[in-house]
């Protein structure tokens, strides 16, 4: 564009030396002028481009699991007289939204249409503006140039997936717990008393052996108890990473979460999801059919506190398992960690690390301090999915 109006300066002047330094100044007044009025012209059709270009865009879908593709598609439409050159399209988050599809639009006829179609893709969780953001017009001579805002922006919320054959490994294993009752909370390994039959008794109740020796139905009542509370505790403490490697490291972290809040509602135990700081954000996990919604909360968890609220963990009371998804360790870290066995709490560790954020000397010192007060604790690595997950604790 500077080159264009280079030129196009170079011409005025031409002009006006022809008008001024000739007896005949006709032939170089009537090019002056020409030259003025075509630089109004290309002024005024910049200056109303806001109102002669319209923008239309849809999406396929605007809830999907990450690496899922959808169609999106644009169109351009130019409702004015004037033809536009050079059109520059951006789009939002083309760091980490793959797009594939047709050639880019180019220039924008008078009175025209164009239309492009694209296959859009994200490999990682999140809440994404999709589409364009803004288009930078410029005029037939390329004299003038005007940036057009996108008024109407399209949200894409993409749902984070569960890690293949993930498991818990907690010190109470919740399987075993949630095999051993019923809705009623009763322990069918204790037999708490014996009594005749009611018509509205389970069959499961009923003492088979028993009953045949007496010649009358005999129902066993079970021992009722409360189940252990387990905790997912996720650190949504601030990652120092380039955008790509920052979402791939967050991804990873809600992936686990993801896999351990299906894991705890397909076992039936209750749980709760911990998250957030300052203070503690908590929601609870409910049956399989109910965490759509807890999915949701994961994809628009945002990783922006700059304190784990494992500390506030510390003024929580009681006796859970807690399963903790940590980005880092530090000696303070470490230590409220050890301060939650020492209250009773029994502790399960998934702590991430990747090339450019790797665990280090101090960090695998305090690991085996941590594994030396009974904490299990699995090493993920971020940039190597395919390898196992660690020792301790890990996904089965």
């Amino acid at each position: 564009m500077l080159k264009t109006r280079l030129l196009f300066i170079a011409a005025l002047i031409a002009a006006a030396l022809l008008a001024i330094g000739y007896e005949d100044t006709n032939a170089g007044f009537t090019l002056l002028y020409a030259l003025l009025i075509l630089c109004a012209i290309c002024g005024f059709s910049v200056a109303v481009a806001g109102s002669c270009l319209y923008i239309e865009q849809r999406a396929g879908e605007d809830v999907v699991f990450k690496g899922e593709p959808i169609r999106y598609e644009i169109s351009l439409r130019n409702k004015g007289p004037f033809i536009y050159h050079g059109a520059v399209y951006r789009f939002f988050s083309s760091e980490v939204i793959e797009m594939r599809g047709d050639a880019a639009l180019g220039i924008c006829e008078p009175f025209g249409k164009q239309k492009r179609g694209y296959t859009v893709s994200v490999p990682y969780r999140g809440v994404y503006s999709l589409g364009l953001e803004s288009v930078t017009v410029t005029d037939m001579l390329g004299l003038f140039s005007r940036t057009i805002k996108n008024k109407k922006t399209l949200r894409l919320t993409v749902f984070p997936e569960r890690e293949a054959d993930f498991a818990l490994s907690m010190r109470n294993e919740p399987l075993d717990t949630a095999r051993n009752r019923d809705i009623f909370n009763e322990d069918y390994t204790a037999i708490a008393d014996l009594r005749k039959y009611a018509p509205a008794d389970s069959l499961r109740k009923i003492h088979w052996k028993l009953s045949a020796k007496r010649g009358e139905l005999i129902v066993k009542n079970f021992q009722n108890f409360e189940p252990e509370r387990t905790i997912l505790l996720l650190d949504t403490a601030k990652i120092d990473l380039p955008t790509k490697e920052r979402a791939a490291f967050e991804d990873k972290m809600v992936s686990y979460a993801a896999s351990a809040v299906d894991f705890c509602a397909r076992a039936k135990v209750p749980t709760s999801l911990v998250y957030g700081q300052p203070g503690i954000e908590e929601t609870v996990v409910g049956a399989p059919e109910e965490t759509d919604g807890l999915y949701s909360l994961l994809a628009r968890i945002e990783f922006e506190r700059y304190r784990s609220p494992i500390y506030e963990m510390r003024s929580v009371p009681g006796s859970y398992n807690i399963v903790a998804f940590i980005s880092s360790l530090n000696e303070q870290s470490s230590a409220a960690l050890r301060e939650l066995c020492f209250l009773g709490h029994s502790l399960t560790i998934y702590l991430f690390e990747s090339e450019l954020r790797p665990v280090g000397a101090l960090g695998e010192h305090l690991i085996e301090e941590l594994r030396g007060t009974g904490v299990a604790v699995t090493l993920i690595g971020v940039d190597k999915p395919d390898q196992p997950a660690g020792e301790e604790g890990g996904a089965a």
